[in-house]
C-alpha cells in the first residue's frame, strides 16, 4: 500500500456511543433490537440463557459491547442447526439489512466513509483506487448494506464523482 488511513469516524461512531460514553439507554438502534432479541430468546428454551448474558452486558451501558453481543447471537452453538430462514431471525446482520427504516443510516455512514477516502486520495493526487479494504467494527456495515454488487455500485458512483470520471 502507498497510504493507509484510520480515523475516529469509524464503526464505533455508529455501533458505539461515539462521543457520549455509556449512553446505550439513548441508542435508538439498541432500544429496538435489544427488546426484539429479549423476546425472541425467551421463546426458545435452548437459548434463554442469552437473556442473562445480555442483561449483564447491558448493565455496563456501552453500546459497542451490546452491539457486539447482538452480532454474536447467530453464532451460538444451539442455533447452528436451524434452517437458514429460522437462523436469520437471530441474525443482527440480516435484521439490519432488512430494516429499511434504519438502513438509511448505514448507507449514509458508508457513503461518508467512501467520500472521505476519495477526497483524501484526490487531494494527494493519487489515482482512483481499484480496491478499498475495511476492517474492524466498521466492516460490519458492508454486510448490512446489501449485496456485493450494490456496495460496489455505491462505491463506484462516489469515486467516479469525486475523481471526475
Amino acid at each position: 500500500p502507498v497510504a493507509i488511513s484510520s480515523f475516529r469516524f469509524a464503526g464505533n461512531a455508529i455501533f458505539g456511543d461515539a462521543f457520549s460514553p455509556h449512553d446505550a439507554d439513548n441508542n435508538p438502534l439498541l432500544q429496538h433490537y435489544t427488546e426484539y432479541f429479549r423476546k425472541l430468546v425467551e421463546h426458545n428454551p435452548d437459548v434463554t440463557y442469552l437473556n442473562s448474558i445480555m442483561n449483564t452486558i447491558m448493565a455496563g451501558k456501552r453500546s459497542e459491547d451490546i452491539n457486539a453481543f447482538l452480532f454474536s447471537i447467530e453464532n451460538v452453538e444451539q442455533l447452528r442447526d436451524l434452517p437458514p430462514m429460522d437462523r436469520n431471525l437471530y441474525s443482527y446482520n440480516a435484521l439490519l439489512r432488512g430494516d429499511d427504516q434504519r438502513k438509511l443510516v448505514f448507507v449514509y455512514f458508508y457513503s461518508a466513509l467512501i467520500y472521505y477516502i476519495a477526497r483524501s486520495m484526490k487531494h494527494r493526487n493519487f489515482v482512483k483506487p481499484k480496491q478499498i479494504y475495511f476492517s474492524g467494527t466498521g466492516s460490519k456495515i458492508l454486510n448490512i448494506l446489501g449485496s456485493r454488487e450494490l456496495v460496489t455500485e455505491i462505491t463506484q458512483s462516489i469515486l467516479e464523482r469525486v475523481f471526475g470520471e
